[in-house]
């Protein structure tokens, strides 16, 4: 069943190689922590590939739960730095659910745990919080064979599970600062501009966002770099100038370090990359347009 009629907004997102994938805008009192929501249904035209899929980093995290024979089993990506391969098994899978989540918005999911202990992991969720996988499997187990009604009992449990995290200001702040220059903006600039010093700042995007300021400020821009040329931009030389990267070879050295390969790679190569479309987008009415 393809069709949805439960309460949460359908919006746009990305489409790879015509795999059966929904997307959802999460209710409003988790806007702050999650960018969407994805729904991969099971295709069965869809063929096995020998090669993987490779996701690019986002720094964000991501909580997955896969449904097949042998049951739900629930797993946290933490933050990305660098990237990660994954099997094309979409005609294998009952159902999975992805809950992507904001640069930082996942931050309070385990308590105070620091997000950079979590940096470039994928861990089952119950060896990190046991009482947290119960609750999801319960979710799971009782709505698993109505993914509308299941969608939403996650998105209420996370409202209940996020309700009583205290809101970092400065976070904020930083994320504002930050998103639309696409990463831009130096360090000691956003220090003077936000009256903290670096280190504090930091410190901060290491607890809370799981990457270092240095790392978060090189995902943007290479993530931005990714849309564009996804988007049909085909003069990387204007695109580096546009980003505000020194030059090509800083551009170029930036953007192996992060996704493996070259740009003018990536250019050739698009069919095998997956980078989120609209998880760094800050802006709201952006990120949910249909």
């Amino acid at each position: 069943m393809n069709s949805y009629s439960g309460g949460l907004e359908p919006i746009a997102g990305n489409r790879h190689s015509g795999v059966t994938q929904l997307f959802f805008a999460p209710s409003l009192p988790l806007r702050d922590h999650i960018s969407h929501y994805t729904v991969q249904l099971r295709n069965v035209c869809e063929l096995p590939s020998a090669r993987p899929l490779t996701i690019i980093p986002d720094a964000s995290g991501c909580l997955v739960f896969t449904l097949s024979h042998g049951g739900v089993k629930p797993v946290f990506w933490g933050p990305g730095s660098e990237t990660h391969q994954v099997a094309r098994d979409f005609n294998t899978i009952t159902l999975r659910l992805l809950v992507e989540f904001l640069p930082g918005g996942a931050f309070g999911l385990f308590g105070s745990l620091p997000l950079h202990e979590l940096q470039n992991s994928q861990c089952l969720l119950d060896a990190i919080d046991p009482a947290l996988d119960r609750l999801f499997r319960s979710v799971v187990e009782r709505h698993y064979q109505d993914w509308p009604v299941l969608l939403q009992a996650v998105n209420d449990a996370l409202v209940r599970h996020f309700g009583a995290i205290a809101e970092k200001p400065l976070l904020r702040q930083v994320l504002t600062h930050a998103s639309p220059l696409n990463g831009s903006i130096r360090l000691n600039t956003l220090s003077e501009m936000t009256s903290y010093s670096a280190r504090h700042i930091n410190r901060l995007c290491q607890e809370r966002i799981g990457v270092s300021w240095k790392s978060f400020v090189r995902i943007l821009r290479v993530n931005e770099a990714c849309r564009r040329i996804r988007h049909g931009v085909v003069d990387l030389r204007t695109l580096a100038c546009d980003l505000d990267f020194h030059d090509q070879a800083h551009f170029s050295k930036d953007f192996k370090m992060l996704c493996g390969v070259t740009p003018s790679d990536y250019q050739r190569d698009l069919s095998h990359f997956y980078a989120e479309e609209t998880k760094l987008c800050m802006n709201l009415p952006g990120r949910y347009a249909r």
